[in-house]
């Protein structure tokens, strides 16, 4: 038959076990939320593209990479710099939210 200590001690594991597999379903959460934040944010973009008006297009000696996105290069380069900016800040948090999850397995163990 167990004794009070033992059985006190098995509900605390199962309670700490219940409390990390939140903090893990939270994390899951968390990453897939901003992951659909992103693919949002890269729809949109595409959408609002689509529908710019075409007005005399700048054009540059060499050709410009980003106006494969618009036709205006300016308007190219302006959506691949708020794209790489989002997604930094996306990769950011992320990175920062996994050193902070892993820090606090880290103590617990």
């Amino acid at each position: 038959m167990k004794t009070y200590d033992s059985w006190t001690d098995e509900l605390h594991r199962r309670m700490d076990v219940r409390r990390k597999t939140k903090k893990r379903n939270k994390m899951i959460g968390f990453v897939a939320a901003s992951g659909s934040v992103c693919l949002a944010i890269v729809v949109l973009i595409a959408i609002g593209v689509s529908r710019i008006p075409n007005h005399d297009p700048i054009v540059s000696p060499g050709g410009a990479a980003a106006s494969i996105l618009a036709d205006n290069p300016v308007i190219g380069y302006l959506i691949v710099g708020l794209l790489s900016l989002c997604f930094g800040v996306a990769l950011a948090v992320f990175c920062m939210r996994m050193k902070m999850h892993i820090d606090e397995e880290n103590d617990n163990v």
